[in-house]
């Protein structure tokens, strides 16, 4: 009987909480990571490449020959590998299982194992190389060789240059569209260098920025098909389609001048470092959020879709000098926001396990944030294709959490309705 009553008293509180509204992204940790064999000293992160298949972020030393292994859930080192050689840049082939490590001193490619972090093989760049990009279908390495005004095109599997092309006057960063099998560079007088990858040519150059803007950065979506292009030393940012190349969005206004784009696919959503902000754009492309950063100038950045968190490795510019890792992340507030209708758990309440109908049936995947009363998000759910996920009451990292009521949110849509669930112990 005091079981039951304290079951309806639980479910009157739950149906009686308001549900929660998605607050910001804000700098939740600091991270200063060190290698599990020597502790005290830091490891001075220079780039992140995220590794879906691992769950991690491959990531480089700029202290330090080293690459290393950076568990985005528990925010530490796992692995380091000494590799002998400085590398600013890392591209990763998620299928091919390689990791591509740019060397400037000698100008050089390594050729790296994604699980072993063991050296392969040594490839050729071309002379003063500063930025790769790989497509995956082809086997291709695009480097931009931005002093020497050229592009080389290095065959991964023959280990040899196939061609040298000369896009335009200091080519920016590069990006691969496998869809289209295109590449697309950025040049330094406003302009994009588009280059068909099976010829090896430019077949267009459009002018995307007037004045001074002189275009270095790109990021391509393969999942939405648009391609995001900025410039070093205006804050300005342009989205184009990536097939036909019509300009989505013209000039878009950032906090400061940006040194990386990355994105979530899926979502749609990039993030942009500006100087000490992170710009967040939204699907819209327009930007939703300008996350102040205190000191520190972020250069590049990494998203962990499972976490939503976003990794900026990020500097200070004057002593005590400081590199660190930033980490950050949303959380929810209390605050009225309507219930998903289209949103069921069943069973609720639940002591093993609830199956969450999400509404529709989805032809790509989909992701679902389950998160507590206190707004701390506990876990990530991968939707299935019959549009319905399962919640068996753990955590991410596979803890039970505590009795209580959880909101579910659809990751990726704003607003995003919730949903809610009762969880018994």
């Amino acid at each position: 009987m005091l079981r039951s009553l304290a079951l309806g008293v639980a479910l009157l509180l739950a149906l009686s909480m308001p549900p929660l509204s998605a607050t910001e992204y804000t700098v939740r940790d600091t991270l200063r990571p060190s290698c599990p064999d020597s502790p005290s000293v830091p490891f001075v992160v220079c780039d992140l490449a995220y590794d879906p298949a691992l769950e991690v972020f491959h990531i480089n030393g700029s202290g330090a020959p080293q690459i290393g292994l950076l568990d985005p859930v528990s925010m530490e080192l796992t692995r380091c590998t000494d590799i002998g050689v400085y590398t600013p840049r890392l591209v990763l082939d998620k299928p091919g299982r390689r990791l591509y490590a740019l060397c400037r001193d000698p100008d050089q490619i390594l050729e790296i194992d994604a699980d072993t972090h063991a050296i392969l093989d040594t490839l050729p760049s071309g002379p003063d190389p500063e930025e790769l990009a790989i497509n995956i279908v082809t086997k291709k390495i695009y480097v931009s060789n931005m002093y020497q005004h050229i592009v080389t095109v290095v065959d991964a599997v023959g280990d040899s240059i196939i061609k040298t092309i000369q896009p335009g006057m200091y080519p920016g960063v590069p990006s691969v569209s496998k869809r289209h099998n295109r590449i697309y560079v950025p040049i330094w007088n406003g302009s994009l260098a588009v280059i068909d990858g099976t010829r090896d040519i430019v077949e267009e150059v459009l002018y995307l920025f007037g004045g001074i803007c002189e275009s270095e950065l790109s990021w391509y979506n393969e999942a939405r098909d648009e391609l995001f292009v900025s410039t070093f030393n205006c804050p300005l940012l342009t989205v184009l389609d990536g097939g036909t190349l019509e300009i989505l969005a013209e000039n878009i206004w950032l906090p400061g001048y940006p040194s990386e784009i990355q994105g979530d696919p899926l979502s749609g959503f990039a993030f942009v470092t500006a100087e000490s902000t992170l710009a967040v754009i939204g699907p819209t492309h327009v930007v939703e959020q300008e996350v102040p950063l205190g000191r520190y100038r972020a250069k590049n950045v990494g998203y962990h879709a499972s976490t939503d968190r976003i990794f900026l490795q990020a500097t200070l510019p004057y002593p005590p000098w400081d590199r660190v890792v930033l980490v950050l992340s949303q959380e929810w507030q209390s605050a009225p926001e309507p219930i998903d209708p289209g949103m069921a758990c069943v069973p609720t309440p639940f002591r093993a396990s609830t199956t969450i109908s999400y509404g529709e049936r989805t032809g790509a995947s989909a992701r679902l944030a389950v998160h507590d009363p206190g707004g701390r998000r506990v876990r990530t759910l991968e939707v299935g294709r019959d549009g319905t996920a399962a919640w068996n009451g753990r955590d991410d990292r596979g803890q039970r959490v505590p009795g209580g009521l959880y909101y579910i949110r659809t990751l990726g849509r704003e607003p995003s309705p919730v949903g809610r669930v009762l969880y018994l112990r």
